[in-house]
């Protein structure tokens, strides 16, 4: 009978775990967050919940240390072992599978406490802690992790004169965008997080698009096989109006700019220097504080 609800613990668990996992994809946006931000939350929440229905249901039957490990195994185990074959590209996820944890901890402790404040407390402070996390922190952490900075905010002189091409496919050089701030939104297609911040850089180019020393586009990173003209037609076809460039996967523009994951945002300066470059999040705040 122990072994029989051990599994079954564990199956539960195991299960959560490919849902909680599949919030990291970037395809669902929920009260404004998305990727590893919204699968932290989600995790935190339901591991919590699982952790406290498991104890008072099966603490008769099986010991809590059990019932915990059973969870834990769901959870952990094949995470630990991914991890311990590819740490180096599982980094960003650690935050997210911690704040899973603290939703075990969490729930044994409200299972654990008899006082009401104590019970209020050691749910209060987590939740709060992994809010924070989820809408800040883990921004901060791929921010950097992706672009090497926690706020995106940097001076960096762009020595090299690099080249996009239009809607056309006419090449642009970037000293013909000097004298005007422009805000570059790098994307490829088979990129959920994309789409999901899609919406943001629509709303900043419809902010400022009257204002002639100011550009927002996007830059359509296109890989071998695929159409440069296919990044216009996606943004057209989901209803977005701001103008994208393009460019190929092994452009230089690409590694000059030191873009190794998507979505990424470059601000340039009238100079055609760099003073931002990570998420669309804090390249519109920084646009908006320049133009207030």
């Amino acid at each position: 009978m122990r072994t029989k609800i051990f599994i079954f613990i564990c199956g539960i668990s195991l299960v959560l775990l490919f849902g909680v996992a599949f919030c990291r994809s970037g395809y669902i946006n929920l009260l404004n967050l998305v990727g590893f931000p919204l699968s932290s939350l989600v995790g935190f929440l339901l591991y919590g919940f699982l952790t406290v229905i498991c104890l008072y249901k099966f603490r008769v039957k099986l010991p809590p240390k059990y019932i915990l490990l059973a969870i834990w195994m769901g959870v952990g185990l094949l995470e630990t072992i991914y991890r311990c074959y590819s740490f180096k590209s599982s980094i960003i996820s650690i935050p997210s599978s911690l704040l899973w944890w603290l939703g075990i901890l969490c729930g044994y402790l409200y299972w654990k406490v008899s006082r009401s404040w104590l019970k209020v407390i050691v749910v209060l402070l987590p939740f709060l802690f992994t809010l924070w996390m989820s809408y800040y922190g883990y921004s901060m952490w791929i921010h950097k992790l992706n672009f090497g900075s926690f706020t995106g905010k940097i001076e960096k002189v762009v020595t090299s004169d690099y080249s996009l091409f239009d809607e056309m496919h006419k090449e642009i050089k970037l000293s013909q965008l000097k004298g005007k701030y422009v805000v570059l939104d790098f994307w490829h297609k088979y990129c959920g997080v994309c789409y999901s911040k899609m919406p943001m850089v629509e709303n900043l180019y419809k902010r400022y698009r009257e204002k002639n020393d100011i550009l927002v586009a996007g830059v359509f990173a296109y890989k071998q096989g695929e159409e440069h003209q296919e990044g216009t037609s996606i943004l057209r076809n989901e209803g977005y109006t701001y103008s994208t460039f393009s460019t190929s996967f092994d452009s230089s523009v690409l590694k000059g700019f030191g873009i190794k994951c998507f979505p990424a945002v470059v601000v340039l300066n009238p100079d055609g220097n760099m003073i931002y470059f990570g998420d669309i999040e804090g390249a519109a705040k920084l646009v908006d504080f320049i133009f207030k």
